[in-house]
């Protein structure tokens, strides 16, 4: 999707009318590709992951199989 919009960019006159709102914005807004940003959002999402599931994981050893299941 970031190659797309740095590529060919989104339309602004798609969502609005720009001469009728006054809003100084160019025909279209492009994208930028930043390789940190990218992998640093990847690493975030990973950890809270790993995080969310640290909890249920532990509360799921814990319990008996049969009282796991029935329990909701």
């Amino acid at each position: 999707m970031v190659f797309w919009l740095k590529e060919f960019g989104v339309s602004m006159e798609a969502f609005f009318d720009l001469g009728a709102t006054g809003v100084p914005l160019a025909d279209r807004i492009h994208g930028a590709w930043n390789t940190f940003s990218f992998f640093m959002i990847l690493v975030f999402a990973v950890v809270v992951a790993v995080i969310a599931s640290i909890v249920p994981s532990y509360w799921a050893a814990r319990k008996d199989p049969i009282h796991a299941i029935r329990h909701r």
